[in-house]
């Protein structure tokens, strides 16, 4: 009796062996086809989707490899990526899902390559945005302990790019000067703007600024680019401001297309439910 108990458990422990280590080849064989994200807690129809198709999974390490890179130099990025992986997931909405992810996930691999390619095509020295910050004696800081001594560069038509400096350095983001110059001239021919921007004191109110306070994110499709300043640290309060940069004069100020924003910061309302804001 005790032989054959013991022949049970023998052939009961082989077995569950085998199937562990199948169960293991399983995740091993099909971890080069995986997304970026645990399949396992997949639940909308959109990471379903990717789970479940190689094409789609392979675009989204690509994309999440690239997103890497970026956001080390760059932490403003991250809203930017939020923001398209909420448009990302309006593709359920769509009669071919798979084709509408292939195009989302292509052209946010364009967007984050352009990134790179924009940090590597004019490099100023720290002591050159310096210079450039004296024109205007209104910045506590001149950012020298980061790689780059901008933000960010935005290349527009016409080989115009927009130089994002960091002017004031704040606990969860800061305050720039933006430039615009011509590529082919470099930052001699830098040109300080002026910003049309949403404030709130007792109601909102438009005023005009050489400096604009958030995180900066651009939408290369759209020309567009978008300001999201937050009031305090958890982002339940502030304004998100969106300029068209498809013409830039800069003898006047840039007046904003649309900006929504909440000013109640106890009122728990986090920036993607903030309304319009009515000035």
């Amino acid at each position: 009796m005790i032989k054959k108990i013991s022949k049970f458990i023998f052939i009961f422990s082989a077995l569950t062996y085998q199937a562990c280590n199948h169960a293991e080849e399983i995740v091993i064989s099909n971890d080069s086809i995986t997304p970026s994200f645990n399949c396992h807690l997949a639940k909308s129809a959109v990471e379903k989707a990717i789970c479940d198709d190689k094409e789609l999974a392979t675009l989204d390490r690509e994309v999440a490899a690239l997103y890497k890179v970026e956001v080390d130099t760059n932490p403003s990025i991250k809203l930017q990526q939020r923001s398209w992986l909420k448009d990302r997931n309006t593709c359920e909405e769509k009669a071919s899902i798979k084709q509408c992810l292939i195009d989302s996930y292509k052209n946010r691999k364009e967007v984050l390559s352009d990134e790179s390619t924009r940090k590597n095509s004019i490099n100023p020295t720290a002591a050159s945005i310096q210079k450039l910050l004296l024109i205007e004696n209104e910045c506590s800081s001149h950012s020298n302990q980061y790689t780059y001594p901008f933000v960010d560069k935005i290349k527009l038509d016409n080989n115009q790019i927009l130089l994002f400096v960091v002017c004031d350095e704040g606990a969860y983001q800061h305050s720039y000067m933006a430039f615009l110059l011509d590529e082919l001239k470099g930052l001699e021919n830098a040109k300080l703007l002026t910003w049309s921007i949403p404030q709130f004191d007792k109601k909102w109110s438009i005023i005009q600024s050489k400096k604009i306070t958030g995180y900066v994110s651009f939408d290369k499709k759209k020309t567009e680019l978008e300001i999201t300043n937050r009031s305090n640290g958890v982002g339940t309060c502030g304004s998100i401001t969106t300029f068209a940069l498809s013409s830039i004069q800069y003898e006047k100020p840039i007046a904003f297309t649309e900006a929504i924003g909440e000013d109640d910061c106890f009122a728990g309302i986090y920036m993607n439910e903030w309304d319009k804001i009515e000035f």
